[in-house]
């Protein structure tokens, strides 16, 4: 019953051509053994190729139909790539190979020029040239072409690069036009002018500011610290005291090496005058003695007590006035009269000795008939290296006769002009 069906719908549905014996589905001209004119729908296989007796192939899965041209079946073919996703590009000498879902294609170089390009500008062009390829040029301007403003904070991060500016201006490299200027032709720097003096490598110019030096703390005389090595001529202000080292001191101040150790520069300030050097009397007691016959008498005519904060050099110096006032003709035997500064008191670690004499004038006195009398002047004066403590010095005068004499009266301190100097110089 189903192909009778099917028969009496293609009677009704289709036309025979009794000339070429072709049948049309929906047409009455079928032009070729099955002619369908309009949609086919296929619900099992489709067969090609095979004969009148031999049935033709299904192909198998993902298999397209490829034409065999006029008079030739067509045939199954299966795509190139299909089932894959890969997409890759390569280049390898000179050759561009490209696979698109496993598809591959190659060609050839487009040049003979390997990885060169140059990048330059001119008049606000810039050229780029590819490996050959012909150049291109767009309008960019540049700080090598025009001013500009710079519109953010940027940063340079240059690693292990340098970055190098050459010039042969005397104004090569400058910030805020006399704030910092570099003049390349005579290698020089100049703060606070855009024109160094030519005899200085560095020309700081202000009327208002100075020049503040490194401020460190230095260990000792005798060590670079914190330097790693003595360097002659570095400069540095130290800002502790430190007196660890005995003999190589420290202190606040200025100091300049020498290649070997630290020295401290010294200036008006620096000079510390303990007393005196005023021009006045510094004396205004006078100090009466009697020698006894072949005798020697001291008398104290000057003491101060001063401290010392650092080691210094000090010099002491006076002018003390002596006079006779008995025996001023004695003709038989030579009077001696002295002064010289000696200590009380000294501080611990101190090399001197006290009741010692330190820097002493003398003179003798031989009185005769109608001999000069009247003031004489000793002038006592030595300068001494202390260390850095308390002190307790005395002017002393003394006088004396041999023992063939019959003794004497004298003062120490009478005159109106006795000095007395005592001045200190930090030597660390």
């Amino acid at each position: 019953m189903k192909i009778s069906s099917t028969i009496i719908f293609l009677f009704f549905a289709s036309a025979i051509s009794a000339q070429t014996g072709n049948i049309g589905v929906n047409t009455t001209t079928p032009q070729k053994t099955l002619h369908v004119n309009g949609s086919l729908q296929v619900t099992n296989e489709i067969n090609v190729g095979g004969n009148s007796s031999t049935a033709g192939s299904a192909g198998t899965a993902g298999q397209v139909l490829t034409s065999g041209g006029a008079g030739t079946a067509p045939t199954w073919a299966t795509v190139p790539g299909a089932g894959s996703t890969t997409n890759t590009l390569t280049n390898t000498t000179n050759t561009i190979t490209s696979t698109v879902n496993g598809l591959v294609a190659t060609a050839p170089a487009v040049n003979t020029v390997a990885n060169t390009t140059v990048l330059t500008g001119n008049n606000n062009s810039l050229v780029t040239t590819v490996n050959g390829v012909a150049s291109t040029s767009v309008n960019v301007p540049n700080l090598y072409t025009a001013n500009g403003t710079l519109t953010a904070n940027r940063t340079v991060t240059q690693g292990a690069n340098t970055l190098a500016f050459t010039s042969t201006a005397t104004n090569g490299f400058s910030v805020d036009g006399t704030t910092f200027s570099v003049d390349a032709a005579n290698h020089e720097v100049g703060i606070g002018t855009a024109a160094p003096n030519t005899n200085a490598v560095l020309d700081l110019t202000s009327t208002t500011k100075g020049l503040l030096i490194p401020r460190l703390t230095l260990s000792a005389l005798n060590s670079a610290s914190p330097l790693s090595a003595n360097v002659a001529g570095m400069e540095v202000y130290n800002t502790t005291t430190n007196t660890a080292t005995s003999g190589q001191e420290v202190y606040p101040g200025e100091y300049v090496n020498n290649g070997t150790t630290w020295g401290r520069t010294l200036n008006s300030g620096d000079v510390n005058v303990i007393a005196g050097a005023d021009g006045t009397d510094a004396i205004a007691t006078t100090s009466t003695i009697t020698v006894p016959a072949a005798g020697a008498v001291n008398t104290a005519i000057y003491t101060n007590t001063f401290t010392l904060t650092k080691p210094s050099l000090v010099t002491f110096s006076a002018s003390v006035s002596f006079r006779m006032l008995s025996n001023t003709t004695d003709t038989t035997v030579s009077k001696l009269y002295r002064s010289f500064w000696e200590f009380t008191s000294l501080p611990a670690g101190s090399t001197l000795a006290t009741a010692t004499p330190y820097g002493p004038s003398s003179a003798l006195y031989f009185g005769a008939t109608n001999a000069t009398s009247g003031i004489f002047e000793l002038t006592p004066s030595v300068t001494l290296r202390l260390i850095a403590g308390t002190y307790t010095v005395q002017l002393t005068g003394r006088a004396a006769e041999p023992t063939s004499g019959t003794g004497f009266t004298a003062n120490f301190g009478a005159g109106s002009n006795d000095n007395v100097s005592i001045t200190a110089v930090p030597i660390k």
